[in-house]
């Protein structure tokens, strides 16, 4: 059984309504499951014990991020490393800054909040930092060496306990600070929704963990621009590590499957959806990028911009013409229907060259 199953074809075809009955039939695995939901159309079931459902918007992007990075930065730094990972694929320096603006209560118990007396000096230590000034910015990120580990422990620390902190008003604000290697600084709520929703997705991926055993996405090309849709599954093992949960996906998006076949060819399989019907799409096992193009042109009908698969298509033709096996008029057809499904305009400027050309192609021309 191969690891990662898509299940494609253009709007309209039942790939969700595959995906959701896949979900729903996954009484199989002994473990749990997660689903993410990138459109509000989407009938994944509640969640439940073994079932985590992820439902990407504005308000679920929130409820995610706010209950899970904290988790991530936890004191041993585990986790650190796997979340710097992730905003170094998507253009941000591995290093997230927690701002903190201190409330009035002064005279609070900390062993109410974490009986860990280590835990307690370390919370107690960074509100002593912060008391001069009413707050300031704690950096959470890699550390390069044991003093700035020690401190980033600390750091981590009290961002593992914020929330609580609130609640006792010792903190009465706090916001996590990103850092784009191209922009200023911003807090989460300014990302792009492309780099929201990859954070939040990673995120409840790695809260699903350790015993997850499958997950179904659900068109994950909405809000992210092609390169991270090239990258998606990479990113996706990313958030899931070394554990090997089955992997599956609805899309229709040729880029973002083209980007699975080239970094994972030999564990995906590609479904081509049509109502009731399904059609698993061959893909041979051959070297170079005209197989990928070939499998995306059976499952989607769409050519990619630099298309060695189209030139072999347009040579068959014309030869087909010149040997009689097809007249004119079939060569246009033929064309045609390429052009229809090409999205790069100089590739259909070229199509419309060669059909301006065809005469010279016909027998005995």
């Amino acid at each position: 059984m191969k690891r990662i199953s898509f299940f494609v074809g253009p709007n309209g075809c039942g790939k969700t309504r595959r995906l959701v009955k896949a979900a729903r039939s996954n009484g199989k695995w002994p473990k749990r499951t997660a689903a993410v939901a990138n459109t509000p159309f989407v009938r994944f079931e509640r969640s439940s014990k073994n079932r985590k459902v992820f439902r990407v918007s504005p308000t679920g992007i929130t409820k995610v991020v706010s209950e899970n990075l904290r988790n991530f930065f936890d004191s041993d730094g585990r986790d650190t490393f796997d979340v710097s990972d992730l905003l170094e694929a998507i253009g941000f320096h591995p290093v997230v800054e927690l701002e903190v603006k201190l409330g009035r209560a002064r005279d609070f118990d900390l062993r109410q909040i974490t009986s860990d007396p280590f835990e307690v000096e370390a919370i107690s230590s960074a509100l002593d930092v912060l008391r001069p000034e009413g707050g300031g910015r704690f950096e959470l990120s890699r550390y390069s060496d044991s003093f700035t580990r020690s401190l980033r422990g600390r750091n981590r620390i009290l961002f593992k306990y914020i929330q609580e902190l609130k609640r006792a008003k010792l903190v009465s604000f706090y916001s996590l600070i990103f850092h784009h290697r191209e922009r200023v600084p911003q807090v989460f709520a300014e990302l792009s929704s492309g780099e929201q929703t990859l954070i939040s997705t990673f995120l409840f991926i790695r809260s699903a963990l350790p015993d997850l055993g499958a997950l179904f996405v659900d068109e994950p090309e909405n809000s992210l621009h092609p390169e991270w849709q090239r990258q998606y599954l990479e990113m996706l093992h990313m958030a899931l590590g070394y554990h090997e949960a089955k992997i599956y996906l609805a899309t229709h998006s040729p880029v973002l499957v083209s980007g699975a076949l080239s970094s994972y060819g030999n564990d995906v399989e590609v479904i081509r959806v049509d109502g009731d019907k399904e059609h698993l799409v061959d893909i041979r096992q051959k070297a170079g990028p005209e197989s990928v193009e070939e499998i995306l042109w059976e499952a989607f009908e769409t050519i990619t911009p630099v298309s060695h698969f189209l030139s072999i298509e347009l040579s068959r033709i014309l030869q087909n013409l010149t040997d009689g096996r097809i007249n004119q008029q079939e060569a246009e057809e033929e064309i045609a229907h390429f052009k229809s499904r090409s999205y790069d305009r100089t590739q259909r400027e070229l199509l419309d060259r060669v059909t301006q050309n065809l005469e010279k192609f016909l027998p005995n021309a």
